[in-house]
């Protein structure tokens, strides 16, 4: 992948929300009003809310979904980076050594307590496993993950475009299975703003890829008219659309996925370094359409998640979620719906009104990191078998099946941008192998830059 060096995100592209800090879609928020669904706010946004979680940690405490935003600009434009933690000889020679021989799959050594990978996660192994093995191997030997400027900025845009059309409000969350049903009632809201409104952003999305658990959290959805060519044959169909009543489903309804990134440049990245962004929204389509087909074995999941479908939702989360809006159809159901299997089922059964309306249609919008104004946009087709073999590719990585892989030569830009350029085994034992391979080649009068692989040198 030829992804810009100028964007924000860089190898791991999004700050790591994780579905421990951010979760969307539900109705209030702390000293706002919400305000009837399509006007809009003293806030310039329709005044729908969002829940944010906070009270106790649950899972592995990092507070925030989806992977963390590195960016991948010149160095020393950070306020605080990898680079910051200064090693011996010693510790750097045990640091290649766990990351070009490990002792346990990537997986099993930095997600297993997860249990699952976010959708992101795939992304900065896109950009360089070895450089994410790394990163990987220096938050768990410090305990911490730098944040830089660029990644606060890019989180600030995000939140800013999020409330265009809902609010947040802070929702004390004490047991596992509360922090799921909180998604799950944002999964509700969902419902609503997409028949209402044409519109929801921040959707939190979860499911099963090859025998593998994802998470990940969706910027936008919208409802739309599909493009069709006006016909006499198509022209009732076309007014009768309009005589449709609220909740009938409409199924001459298309939805399509949108993700925002920002950018410290004001140019528009090309086809090839965008590829990583498609791949994850390829990623969010499946399961999101999962979700919506019923797809999902839910059995399956209580069982991944250690969770006991049975057990009866907190007094406190009930009392918060009936106390957000009263009058909300979303939230007198919990007192009937209150435990993980009632209230999944009530979601299953909304969601069916979109079944088949998923479209294939994707877009990315870019914006500047500097006054968040909008640079372009790339639209593409959605292609499953290309998803298929980038799910294939990247599981390899991660589930241990094959040792990570460094950059190719075409892409050593990349290594101009890597905390780790110094240190990596990697880089140094692909330029000793490319100046053998030149050496061989001009010994045998070829054009050593004809020679663009990283292959082992052929005597």
């Amino acid at each position: 992948m030829d992804r810009d060096p100028e964007s924000d995100y860089g190898d791991i592209e999004e700050f790591d929300r994780d579905y421990e800090a951010l979760v969307t879609g539900l109705t209030q928020a702390d000293a706002v009003t919400p305000t009837i669904s399509g006007d809009e706010g003293e806030d310039g946004g329709t005044g729908t809310p969002d829940i944010v979680q906070t009270g106790v940690q649950v899972g592995d405490g990092e507070g925030v979904d989806e992977a963390e935003r590195d960016a991948v600009s010149a160095r020393g434009r950070e306020s605080e980076t990898y680079a910051d933690n200064k090693r011996s000889a010693t510790e750097t020679e045990a640091l290649n050594s766990a990351v070009l021989e490990p002792s346990a799959s990537p997986y099993d050594r930095f997600r297993a307590r997860k249990k699952g990978l976010s959708v992101t996660d795939l992304s900065g192994s896109e950009w360089c496993e070895v450089q994410l093995v790394y990163k990987l191997e220096t938050e768990l030997e410090t305990g911490k993950r730098p944040r830089t400027e660029a990644m606060k900025k890019g989180e600030e845009i995000h939140k800013m475009v999020e409330e265009e059309i809902q609010n947040s409000v802070e929702f004390e969350i004490d047991t596992e299975v509360d922090k799921w049903g909180l998604k799950l009632l944002n999964l509700l809201r969902v419902v609503d703003q997409l028949e209402c409104e044409g519109i929801a952003r921040e959707v939190a999305v979860f499911g099963f890829q090859k025998d593998t658990f994802f998470s990940g959290i969706i910027d936008e959805l919208q409802c739309k008219e599909p493009v069709v060519a006006y016909t006499l044959e198509n022209r009732q169909q076309s007014i009768s659309s309009f005589l449709e009543l609220p909740g009938v489903p409409r199924h001459d309804k298309i939805i399509t996925i949108s993700d925002l990134k920002t950018r410290v440049s004001s140019r528009m990245p090309s086809q090839s370094q965008s590829k990583g962004y498609r791949h994850q929204l390829g990623v969010y389509r499946r399961l999101f359409i999962d979700l919506v087909e019923g797809w999902l074995d839910f059995e399956r999941f209580l069982q991944h998640q250690g969770l006991d479908g049975d057990e009866v939702f907190s007094d406190l989360f009930i009392a918060q979620a009936i106390s957000l809006d009263p009058i909300d159809s979303n939230f007198e159901p919990i007192l009937e719906h209150n435990t993980l299997r009632t209230l999944y089922a009530l979601l299953s059964s909304k969601l069916q009104k979109f079944k088949g309306c998923i479209g294939t249609e994707m877009t990315i919008s870019y914006r500047r990191q500097t006054d968040a104004g909008l640079i372009g946009e790339q639209v593409f087709e959605y292609d499953d078998a290309d998803i298929e073999a980038h799910l294939t590719t990247a599981l390899g990585f991660w589930k241990g099946t094959r040792k990570p892989t460094g950059v190719k030569v075409y892409e050593a830009y990349k290594c101009r941008h890597c905390e780790f350029e110094e240190v990596c085994e990697w880089r140094k034992t692909k330029a000793k192998e490319a100046a053998e391979r030149n050496r061989i080649r001009m010994t045998a009068g070829l054009d050593p830059s004809r020679d663009m692989d990283f292959g082992p040198v052929e005597q």
